[in-house]
């Protein structure tokens, strides 16, 4: 925290997975039992929106980002998925993204981000750059 404290960027990106959205894991048509996976990135969203507020007033910015289906071990490489090498690319614009006010606003926004108006704190983002429901 000390090396983030003194940057004028700082930024904790943390990954996440539709899978932790209590919102995806409510839907009865979709169940995948992977329950300490999902749990653990549940965790992950919420501390993201914990550590998110508790930092806005050092101008850390904090949010959570699925990287999209990516083919890996816990999903049997499902075919469709991105390479992790893909799944990483979708990280990297929010971990570049310009520098915000104090108020938690971008200044200047990056071209992957979808909503100009939105606060971008604390929040889930999709890998198509949307918000996801927590």
């Amino acid at each position: 925290m000390p090396l983030l404290r003194k940057s004028r960027r700082a930024v904790i990106l943390n990954v996440t997975s539709e899978w932790g959205s209590n919102s995806s894991q409510s839907k009865e048509d979709i169940y995948i039992p992977a329950v300490a996976y999902k749990a653990s990135k549940a965790a992950v969203n919420s501390y993201t929106i914990g550590l998110a507020r508790e930092l806005q007033a050092e101008g850390i910015r904090v949010n959570c980002v699925t990287p999209g289906l990516t083919s890996t071990k816990i999903n049997g490489f499902a075919s469709g998925g991105k390479t992790a090498k893909d799944g990483a690319k979708v990280l990297l614009p929010w971990a570049l993204m310009n520098e915000m006010d104090s108020t938690g606003n971008l200044m200047e926004l990056s071209p992957f981000v979808e909503n100009t108006n939105k606060r971008v704190l604390g929040l889930n983002i999709g890998g198509d750059g949307k918000e996801l429901p927590w």
